[in-house]
């Protein structure tokens, strides 16, 4: 995302620049304006799926850390069957994989901006 950013801003102001010349002097052509708009277009739809996801990975951080207190809950009962502490390992290979996925897409580059920075502090259940 951020090397997208990267390309389509300065696009875009190239574009909206264009499109301000042609509405002062006239004879620009109106694929300028097709190129504006669907810039302008593709910004605001990649702001809109940015900040979706990173309302989605702070709702799976949130979840992550109540699987982590459930876990801790569940370690201080004794009286647990195997088949529950299986079902829970489970649950913890899942958030685990999970963690370790969203940590390694905020650290690149190009992804970070998908990622907020909660999850870099959550550390894997052990």
């Amino acid at each position: 995302m951020g090397i997208l950013l990267v390309i389509i801003i300065p696009l875009m102001l190239v574009a909206t620049y264009a499109l301000w010349q042609r509405k002062r002097w006239g004879g620009m052509s109106v694929g300028i304006e097709c190129l504006s708009i669907g810039l302008g277009l593709l910004f605001l739809f990649g702001l809109i799926a940015v900040g979706l996801n990173r309302l989605t990975v702070n709702a799976e951080a949130r979840e992550f850390l109540a699987l982590k207190a459930t876990v801790e809950a569940a370690r201080e009962n004794e009286r647990i069957s195997e088949l529950e502490l299986a079902a829970l390992q489970h649950k913890i290979v899942e958030a685990n994989e999970w963690l370790a996925s969203t940590q390694y897409y905020r650290r690149l580059f190009w992804t970070d901006v998908f990622y907020p920075p909660i999850v870099l502090r959550l550390e894997p259940i052990r």
